[in-house]
């Protein structure tokens, strides 16, 4: 029976002393010193002393205004001086209409200087002929100078007659062909060419102005042109390149296709 008297003794003492604390934690209440005592039955007293518990220890609490972390961020105060633009004039629909015609007008200035002609310049003036009369007795001689002048402006005065002649071709050059499955097929045609020749009368360049509705033909027509020679055409009496056509027709009437 005594270890059931200790656990009483025990709780009763726990309880006392668990009062005692909860009384002593208000703030500003009085702590006195409790002594507990004791005795239960035949178990010797028990006495406990409480003393005054610490105070409480009061953290100081951090001013924000002492963390630069916590600090709100301050912007210098910037001065914004205003800008004043220049107020430009509304222009009005004749100022328009009068900007849109002078434009106008000098870019169709530009394009006809663009395709002006160009202007040779003028071809030297004749030399002066010299007249030289004969005396008595003398047998009038022309200065060696007149005489080269006038050799001169003869050269000239030819060349400047002479008349422009185009390129022919010549006789001896090979007819076109009546190629045998257009004949069997027939089909019939005109193939016209514009056929480019040189100084020397060779042929630079051929191709089809106006074709036939025959492949085959067609091919007839440049084949035989591409191996011709022409006489070269003619300016003030000089050979220069030029360029020609040759017309081809090709009928099942005739044996040879005929060239115009």
């Amino acid at each position: 029976m005594r270890p059931s008297f200790l656990f009483l003794s025990l709780a009763v003492h726990g309880a006392v002393l668990g009062g005692a604390v909860g009384v002593g934690g208000w703030p500003g209440a009085s702590r006195p010193e409790v002594a507990v005592q004791s005795s239960v039955g035949s178990v010797p007293s028990m006495t406990f002393t409480m003393r005054h518990p610490p105070a409480p220890i009061e953290l100081a609490t951090a001013n924000p205004a002492d963390d630069p972390a916590q600090r709100p961020l301050q912007l210098p105060d910037l001065e914004v001086e205003p800008v004043e633009l220049p107020a430009e004039p509304a222009e009005s629909m004749a100022q328009l209409l009068d900007r849109l015609a002078a434009e106008g007008a000098a870019r169709q200035a530009a394009e006809a200087a663009e395709s002006r002609p160009i202007e040779l310049p003028p071809l030297p003036p004749s030399l002066p002929l010299t007249v030289i009369k004969k005396r008595e007795g003398e047998t009038a001689t022309p200065p060696a100078a007149a005489t080269a002048g006038t050799g001169e402006v003869a050269k000239v005065a030819s060349t400047m007659a002479a008349p422009s002649i185009d390129a022919a071709r010549r006789s001896d050059n090979e007819p076109p062909r009546y190629p045998e499955s257009a004949r069997r097929a027939g089909h019939e045609g005109v193939v016209v060419l514009a056929v480019d020749v040189g100084a020397d009368g060779a042929v630079r360049a051929v191709e089809l102005r106006t074709p036939s509705r025959y492949p085959s033909l067609n091919r007839e027509a440049l084949r035989v042109v591409r191996g011709w020679r022409f006489e070269p055409a003619q300016r003030h009496g000089s050979a220069v390149a030029s360029s020609t056509e040759v017309t081809i027709e090709f009928r099942l009437s005739d044996a040879v296709p005929a060239l115009k």
